[in-house]
């Protein structure tokens, strides 16, 4: 970060601008803060650029494009303007390191984290290909290292497949060494070029050189189009791979969705091959989404490098320390969107309330302060001297089947608000409006209604329910509601939806994958007692069979089956005991 000038703007829509984060021949990207007190990375066009109707108009075309894109291991935009003297658009901001960074203190990544992260930046071009975008400058730069995965960042000169180029005709647009060889030659970019682009950063972080050499310009673009690349000291898994997602033709590459199942995929011949992917059929092809689902793999395969917590640490910590803007005028912005209302207020804060989780993700302590000045919220208003109240839904089960969880939620939430508004020191208060659906879905959804009409409601917690349904999903979406989300064991909803989502525990059918890393590699177990409830027969099948089917290598696995009727939890603590396990896991419900 570096300090604001003089020339820069001290507001850039409805964001408040803290400091600089870069620089480059596009324009200038600030790190900003918005009403609602969340941070964002706000990319201002150069006027010089802006004057280009042209530009201007593929601009627009890709700022709406790129707030469609969804998918964890892509920063969300968060909104854009295209019609001002200077166009911006705005994504939620990460506080860790680049790739670049990583590589270039510390050298090469091992082989089980180059593998994780290039599923991850495969998924995130998957996400990018299904928009009809081309990112056309995936670089060590332009990835971001958060503690649970990489975020692929800078869409500023990202276009639709097969249209024009935004400079004059033969213009290279990219990054020297990472560019594929069609761009290099100022042909028309596609998703193989990506696909390159990806192998280039693959084999830049096993090796910690880029594989056409160093230096960038006209000699990186030569080798680029005319040599082989260097790839020596890759491990022998990972070569296929990158050496597919180099090739000169692009028809030759895979697509971005092979190249996630290839280092996905654990193959014959031992465990940590990756598949080539010319082992899967139709590899240049836009896979069948039935075939080829758009799941991640298991996250227990991230392993931060060494040093990035702490990195990330100071990192926040820098950002905390920064000095609060003044401030918006409450007119800042079009006619009828600055203003007081309850819309405007809503897309503000649920904004923020994305960008929040992001940094929340990356498991940063990190707390993100409302600081509005009246928008919207309820108690005093600005200038009287008393602290603004913010209301949090919860969208609870309270006389319902599931009352007991509900009930739960509702008694933890009242201590949370009591607890803050108790603080001397708070900035704002808060207050609680609970909602009770009856575990009901017709009145869930008029439950979702009620709170997302409230103007005076920020963020919902809830539904409590076990499933949570697609179109509670849907109908806070619409309204840009911050929906934070605790009990539910599955979904539903169709993976990457609900950017404003935020859910705080593994499905269940992931939860199995969670503990096995966890009992791996956070606590390493020896002797692990696995107690099956019958009372709870789906889960107890889902986590005594994914244990069964992957033990921790050098671990034992003692079971126990529970009855139906909760009985029997003295023998198995017996037997925890007797067997000397230092781990149980319960498959079950029952908390």
């Amino acid at each position: 970060m570096r300090p604001l000038t003089s020339q820069d703007p001290r507001a850039v829509g409805p964001y408040r601008t803290l400091a600089r984060l870069g620089a480059g021949g596009m324009g200038v990207v600030y790190l900003a803060r918005s009403a609602g007190g969340a941070l964002a990375a706000v990319k201002v066009i150069r006027a010089e650029h802006a004057d280009d109707p042209g530009f201007r108009a593929r601009f627009r075309r890709e700022a709406e494009a790129a707030a469609r894109i969804t998918g964890p291991w892509v920063v969300p935009v968060l909104g854009a303007d295209t019609g001002g003297r200077e166009p911006w658009l705005a994504t939620a901001f990460v506080a860790g390191p680049s790739l670049a960074e990583v590589v270039g203190a510390g050298g090469a990544l091992p082989t089980a984290t180059v593998r994780a992260l290039g599923s991850r930046l495969a998924e995130a071009l998957m996400a990018v290909h299904e928009a009809g975008l081309v990112h056309r400058d995936v670089k060590p730069g332009n990835v971001l290292l958060a503690l649970d995965g990489p975020r692929l960042i800078d869409f500023g000169i990202a276009r639709h497949e097969g249209a024009t180029a935004l400079t004059t005709t033969g213009a290279v647009i990219g990054t020297p060494g990472y560019l594929a060889p069609e761009q290099a030659l100022a042909g028309l970019p596609g998703p193989p070029g990506d696909v390159f682009s990806l192998g280039c950063v693959l084999g830049y972080a096993a090796t910690g050189r880029p594989p056409f050499g160093a230096g960038g310009g006209a000699g990186a673009l030569y080798r680029t189009i005319h040599e082989e690349p260097d790839l020596a000291g890759v491990e022998s898994g990972l070569l296929p791979l990158i050496t597919a997602c180099l090739a000169k033709d692009p028809a030759a590459r895979p697509a971005a969705s092979r190249v996630r199942d290839a280092l996905a995929a654990e193959a014959p011949g031992g465990p940590g091959r990756v598949r080539d992917p010319r082992e899967y059929p139709g590899r240049r092809g836009a896979p069948d989404p039935r075939e080829h689902p758009r799941t991640p793999p298991a996250p227990d395969l991230w392993q931060p490098p060494a040093g990035l917590p702490a990195l990330i640490a100071e990192r926040s910590a820098a950002v905390l320390a920064l000095p609060d803007p003044e401030p918006l005028p409450a007119t800042l912005g079009p006619a009828g969107e600055g203003t007081a209302s309850g819309p405007a207020r809503r897309r503000l804060l649920t904004a923020g309330a994305a960008g929040a989780v992001l940094l929340a993700g990356g498991s940063t302590a990190t707390w993100i302060a409302l600081r509005g000045r009246g928008e919207g919220a309820g108690g005093p208003s600005a200038g009287s001297g008393e602290p603004l109240t913010y209301t949090i839904g919860l969208h609870a089960d309270l006389g319902g089947p599931g009352r007991a969880t509900g009930l739960a939620h509702r008694r933890g939430a009242q201590l949370a608000v009591t607890d803050h508004n108790a603080r001397p020191d708070a900035a704002f208060r808060l207050a609680l409006r609970a909602e009770d659906d009856a575990g009901d879905p017709a009145k869930a959804l008029r439950t979702a209604a009620r709170l997302a009409a409230d103007p005076g409601v920020i963020a919902v917690v809830g539904p409590t329910g076990r499933l949570l349904r697609e179109d509670l999903v849907q109908r806070y979406e619409t309204e840009r509601l911050a929906t934070v989300v605790v009990a539910a064991g599955s979904t539903t909803a169709e993976s990457g939806t609900g950017l404003h989502l935020c859910v705080t525990r593994p499905f269940d059918d992931v939860l199995a994958t969670g503990l096995i890393g966890y009992l791996t590699r956070t606590r390493p177990a020896t002797r692990i007692l696995l107690v099956e409830d019958a009372a709870d027969p789906v889960s107890a099948k889902e986590t005594g069979g994914a244990f069964r089917d992957a033990v921790p290598a050098g671990a034992t696995l003692l079971e126990h089956p529970l009855v139906r009727g909760n009985a029997g939890f003295g023998a198995v603590a017996r037997k925890a005991v007797t067997s000397g396990a230092d781990a149980v896991v319960l498959g079950g419900g029952d908390a």
